[in-house]
């Protein structure tokens, strides 16, 4: 293999262009956090981060799993002449879904759920606004990626988010978190109104066919299935976070962990772009095994490679930069920041194994192995948490990483081989 002339492909596919425009994408939140985590205490970063995590949970479930029955679907060429009809079936059900979930959450919100802090409850109601639009978003990106359109997505993302970037910046700057929290839903729904416009001049040359009851129920069946796996998969994803938010009564230190896990997030980006370009590209090779497994090869070995450079150099220097931004105000979240590098690359060594279980159909052993480590793993992060404080949510998140990584390993090899031997 010879890597200038794979990188060349790559880049020629169109991956690189993914790479910045998931960067543009995520560097709003990323960039406001480190501005807020600047101007403000930590026990803001702590309300800060505890909303988002609840309404990310929302932006999840809001699709109802639909967006992986895209993913699965356009890709595939038995369907290509039906993709008009499925662009806006979908976008029909991923609105009354996202609609639904925003209800649940400002019921969730007024209840005074997410916490006994009234304040976070406020605050948590009115960025709730940013469900819909945010999960209309994320499917008309992943409709792009579907369809190869690699390189065009990443260029529309990536001018219309730099707009948003100076505005965003400039409201938080001013006005904190209430300029951070409705600049971010104002300029999310613009270019969602953006893509739209795009995507409806793309779509209206095509012949409309209509679409079959047969395309609608498998559709509906991958959702359902994708769906009963997000809320598995977001309860073991979030799980040790939001215990950690009832358990632990000094909120300026859990404040110090939001800020570390808030810094470790920032590598998803990478992860995420990754996953999302190898999921088209391994569904179109689903009827060849040998291309099948190449591929996957291929990415996980530059993948792992990446990462295991990357969570070297910032074990070593990370710390050291982030003193030199913040002075001695996060001085405490350092030691958890290391713990949380180490989960990090445990998880990265697995962590395109997940394409695997969605091209070939078999979600519902997502939702076994969630079921799995939240069944092993929970108990321990109780007792973690609970006698050790934050440092006891780090090692849980070390613990997670293990059990998930092994799962993943096993099971997908059992897949694997099953899908070749069939």
């Amino acid at each position: 293999m010879n890597p200038a002339n794979e990188l060349k492909k790559l880049r020629e596919k169109g991956f690189f262009h993914l790479i910045v425009s998931n960067y543009s994408v995520q560097l709003i939140v990323f960039a406001a956090h480190l501005l807020i985590a600047k101007i403000m205490t930590p026990y803001y970063v702590g309300v800060i981060k505890t909303i988002e995590t609840y309404v990310n949970i929302g932006i999840v479930l809001g699709s109802g799993g639909m967006i992986f029955a895209i993913l699965k679907i356009v890709p595939d060429e038995r369907y290509r002449q039906h993709m008009k009809e499925v662009f806006h079936y979908a976008l029909r059900y991923i609105i009354l879904f996202s609609l639904l979930i925003f209800v649940i959450a400002e019921i969730w919100g007024f209840a005074r759920l997410i916490s006994m802090d009234e304040y976070l409850n406020d605050w948590f109601c009115r960025y709730a606004l940013i469900i819909v639009p945010a999960v209309i978003l994320q499917f008309f990106i992943r409709y792009y990626q579907a369809l190869h359109e690699f390189k065009r997505i990443s260029l529309l993302v990536f001018y219309s988010k730099l707009l948003s970037i100076i505005i965003i910046l400039s409201m938080t700057w001013f006005f904190y978190l209430k300029g951070y929290i409705f600049s971010s839903v104002i300029t999310t729904t613009l270019i969602v109104l953006f893509l739209s416009y795009d995507l409806q001049l793309r779509l209206s040359a095509l012949i409309h066919p209509g679409i079959p009851d047969r395309l609608k129920q498998h559709l509906k069946h991958l959702s359902t299935h994708a769906f009963t796996a997000q809320i598995v998969d977001q309860i073991k994803l979030q799980g040790g976070y939001l215990m950690t938010n009832y358990l632990i009564t000094d909120r300026v230190l859990f404040g110090q962990y939001s800020f570390a896990l808030i810094i470790v997030q920032g590598l998803n980006i990478f992860t995420s772009s990754v996953q999302q370009f190898i999921i088209p590209k391994l569904a179109s090779k689903v009827t060849d095994p040998v291309a099948y497994r190449k591929t996957l090869r291929k990415f996980e070995n530059w993948f792992g490679f990446i990462a295991a450079l990357a969570v070297m150099i910032l074990i070593i220097f990370l710390p050291w930069f982030l003193g030199l931004i913040f002075g001695s105000k996060y001085d405490s979240a350092m030691p958890l920041l290391r713990w949380l590098l180490i989960g990090w690359f445990i998880n990265a060594l697995a962590a395109l194994k997940g394409a695997v279980f969605l091209t070939l159909g078999k979600m519902k052993y997502i939702a076994l192995i969630s079921g799995l480590i939240i069944l092993f793993v929970f108990p321990v992060a109780y007792y973690l948490i609970s006698h050790f404080g934050v440092k006891g949510t780090a090692w849980t998140f070390v613990l997670q990483s293990l059990v998930s990584t092994l799962l993943l390993l096993i099971f997908t090899k059992y897949i694997l081989n099953r899908y070749a031997q069939s």
